[in-house]
């Protein structure tokens, strides 16, 4: 039959246009699709410049939060600390394009020209604030590393007389948080490769003082640690691996124009960015977030996105099927006896056609992750055995059935109109993106999946949609343990205020904090190489090696050492160490450096041995000789009186007198609790019958009591540390004598110490606050790390982040 056609000229050109047409839709659907996977390419790697630019900006405002932190746990920072700190950081290679990292000191009202002269007086006799002029607040860059010469041009500039920076600096004032300044021109620029800059600041409150509402954040305020960008050199630094064929543009605020452009690519440097919008194949516009200022980025494609042999596979197809088309058309029109042999081919082309159904129907039925197809109504058409087994239906159960049914509340009721408003062609949520979602099996149970839905268009026209979904429950599960873990295992090591180590069972260091590297004047990596032993000098290393022993027999102790610092200055501490027998055997160690506490305890001491002499002293000269007692009565510096057993007073001697306020003879006779011990600290009465003094009277025991409250003439409390001695007389108790010696100085000293525990407390609050906030942006960097790894793996490119640390075992993390 087909030679019979062969032979009417109608039907070559038939089998000609019916091959064209082919060809044409060949062409347009590999169009089709390589556009689309650019596109999704595009997308990616723009969403991925973002995730970047925001990484690093972060990263910058950390180093901010470093020098507050500095600030905060000093009770000041002079200007070498600063230098040494800055130099640490090694900002010009780890963070490339910030100028530099200074402080802003604030100058209050009147206090401009003591500043200057104290500035002049380090070292730099043309030091001044500028620009001159009175105004009611003044600031002056004092610190800013490295003091090159581009960065003293910035030294003693009041940046608060500047609208741009003015504004910026009072939102992170008034906010207490890092802030973005709007782009201004740094007074490091010159007339040679003039820039474009911004500032960055942190604020840096007094320590101590409360912070938590604006008007107590503008009191408290101390200055600003800042940092200066020139635009182009930071955004080089950041933007340096952008891929070939995007064009990027970075505009200050929501209103892009040549005046807010921070940074353009080169391709499209000098020309306004309006030009080539329309040329662009693909463009993409974000918005970024970032020190309370939004930037927004545009990027667009350029005519070498798309590599050359890509974009020419379009037109390859056609003129492969256009020559395909014109040789079949020949064939046709030269069909002779070549009949059978053009049956057979076909024959053979359908064969191959059903094996390639059978391996593809093959791969379905055997991969490990749950398929489901459905049509444009939601309703389920195919399913693979993994989708049987993961969502516990049989496969007949779901063929015919609304896909919602695997779908919790609330998208199980919305799914049916998302499906048609993409239709008629809304916009893609997961289609061709994939992203985590919940899904619900037949036991009504809850489980995090991974979908990722691809589109087949059908030959009627129809849409068929492909579920790709992968179980996340045990992953997730095991990096929220694993998170967990290192969470704690970090706030112990990160924010104790004490030192910690750990060390394995013969002495070596594996672990060391940061406080105990202050301590001791070591850096990490020496203590590392080192044993407990080595730093020991309350023990020999005998007494060490048996003391562990002991130790991990009895799993923990409590006990007080000397350890020995670099500098040879021997410390004492306490250490608390709890023996952790598994997996291999660590001691764990907490420190705290009691040297101001044993300081104290031996002066309290002292003066304790100090006030029993006296007292001795004074009883044994008494009864030697009255003249000999009067005098020392009269030239000691502690009070002393004696009373009667009515409790009245007999003597008091001057100093007594002058601590109490009344004349030599205006006490003799009366009594003593109503006079000077008639009432407790806090001004309620206090009953003679419970008076320790008054007890002394009659039990004729020796009284000694660290803290009283004696009353002065003039009604002020005076705080004493008070001893007494009866005075027997054949067996009987005449009176009794009675020394003190004012304690103000110490309760004033105890207060201080209490005030500064409390505040030490409050910075450890606020360094683990801290932290907790940078575990919480570490999980989701990994989180969005993770997807992006997914996302390029889907591409087919190689994941750009290493992620294996997240999937080992906390404890392979151990020492």
């Amino acid at each position: 039959m087909l030679v019979a056609l062969a032979r009417h000229s109608a039907t070559a050109w038939v089998v000609l246009a019916l091959s064209l047409l082919v060809t044409a839709f060949a062409w347009h659907a590999t169009h089709q699709i390589l556009t689309q996977r650019a596109h999704d390419r595009f997308q990616f790697q723009a969403e991925e410049i973002k995730i970047h630019l925001a990484h690093r900006m972060g990263e910058y405002e950390m180093v901010l939060r470093g020098g507050v932190g500095l600030f905060a746990a000093s009770q000041s920072v002079e200007r070498d600390e600063w230098r040494r700190y800055v130099a640490s950081l090694d900002i010009q290679r780890v963070y490339p394009g910030i100028q530099g990292l200074g402080f802003s000191k604030l100058i209050p009202p009147g206090g401009l020209a003591a500043h200057e002269a104290g500035i002049r007086a380090e070292g730099f006799p043309d030091y001044r604030v500028r620009p001159a002029g009175e105004r009611p607040l003044h600031t002056a860059i004092i610190y800013l590393e490295p003091f090159d010469w581009r960065n003293q041009r910035a030294f003693g500039y009041d940046m608060f007389s500047e609208p741009v920076r003015h504004e910026a600096m009072e939102r992170a004032r008034d906010s207490g948080r890092a802030t973005l300044s709007g782009i201004v021109r740094l007074v490091q620029e010159t007339d040679e490769d003039v820039q474009k800059g911004f500032l960055m600041y942190s604020p840096v409150y007094r320590n101590g003082a409360p912070a938590d509402t604006p008007e107590q954040r503008r009191a408290a305020l101390v200055g600003f640690v800042y940092s200066p960008f020139r635009i182009r050199d930071l955004l080089q630094g950041i933007l340096g691996g952008i891929p070939q064929g995007i064009d990027l543009e970075i505009f200050d605020g929501d209103r892009p124009s040549a005046e807010t452009q921070l940074i353009a690519t080169e391709i499209r440097k000098g020309q306004r960015f309006e030009d080539h919008v329309g040329d662009a194949l693909f463009k993409h516009n974000l918005t970024l977030e970032t020190g309370g200022r939004v930037w927004t980025l545009h990027l667009h494609s350029l005519p070498d996105y798309v590599p050359a042999t890509e974009a020419r596979l379009p037109q390859a197809f056609a003129l492969g099927g256009t020559i395909a088309s014109l040789l079949l058309f020949l064939y046709i029109r030269s069909l002779s006896g070549q009949h059978r042999r053009a049956l057979a081919l076909a024959q053979e082309m359908t064969a191959e056609l059903r094996d390639s159904e059978e391996s593809f129907r093959t791969l379905v039925e055997f991969a490990p992750d749950a398929i489901v197809v459905i049509d444009e109504q939601g309703i389920v058409r195919q399913c693979n055995p993994a989708g049987e087994h993961f969502f516990g239906y049989r496969v007949e159960e779901l063929i015919g059935r609304n896909i919602s049914m695997l779908m919790p509340s609330p998208h199980r009721e919305s799914h049916d109109g998302y499906i048609d408003r993409y239709l008629a062609g809304g916009k893609a949520h997961i289609i061709g993106i994939g992203r985590d979602v919940q899904a619900l099996r037949k036991d009504g149970s809850r489980v995090t999946i991974h979908l990722r839905v691809g589109e087949q268009h059908l030959a009627d026209g129809s849409r068929r949609f492909i579920g790709f979904i992968r179980d996340l429950s045990e992953r997730l599960r095991a990096e929220e343990e694993l998170q967990e873990r290192k969470s704690l295992f970090r706030n112990v090591i990160e924010t104790s205020a004490d030192g910690f180590w750990i060390t394995d069972t013969e002495g070596r260091l594996l672990e060391v904090n940061d406080a105990y590297c202050r301590f001791s004047g070591y850096g990490r990596e020496e203590l590392l190489g080192m044993r407990i032993s080595d730093l020991e000098a309350g023990e020999n290393p005998e007494e060490t090696a048996t003391h562990m022993d002991r130790i991990m027999r009895e799993g923990s102790d409590l006990f007080e050492t000397l350890h020995r610092g670099k500098n040879g200055r021997i410390w004492p501490l306490e250490i608390s160490i709890t023996f952790a027998p598994r997996p291999v055997g660590r001691l764990i160690v907490f420190c705290r450096d009691i040297t101001d506490r044993k300081l104290y305890e031996a002066e309290l001491l002292d003066h304790r041995q100090h006030l029993e002499k006296v007292v001795a002293d004074r009883t044994a000269e008494l009864q030697v000789a009255e003249r000999h007692s009067r005098l020392i009565l009269e030239s000691t510096a502690d009070g002393i009186y004696g009373l009667d057993n009515q409790g009245c007073f007999t003597f008091v001697n001057p100093a007594a007198c002058r601590l109490l306020g009344y004349g030599p003879d205006e006490l003799i006779d009366w009594p003593v609790h109503e006079t000077i011990h008639h009432s407790h600290p806090d001004g309620s009465p206090y009953p003679e019958e419970s008076c320790n003094l008054h007890r002394l009277l009659y039990e004729g025991k020796p009284l000694r009591l660290e803290h009283e409250v004696f009353w002065r003439s003039d009604g002020q409390p005076l705080h004493v540390a008070v001893a007494a001695q009866p005075l027997w007389h054949n067996g009987k108790i005449e009176g009794a004598v009675v020394s003190f010696t004012e304690i103000q100085g110490r309760i004033a000293a105890e207060a201080a110490l209490r005030r500064q525990a409390q505040e030490l407390r409050e910075q450890n609050e606020a360094l683990e606050k801290f932290n907790r906030i940078m575990v919480g942006r570490e999980m989701v960097m990994i989180r969005l790390k993770r997807q992006v790894n997914e996302l390029a793996q889907e591409l087919g490119r190689e994941p750009p982040h290493d992620l294996s640390f997240v999937d080992q075992p906390l404890q392979e993390n151990l020492p």
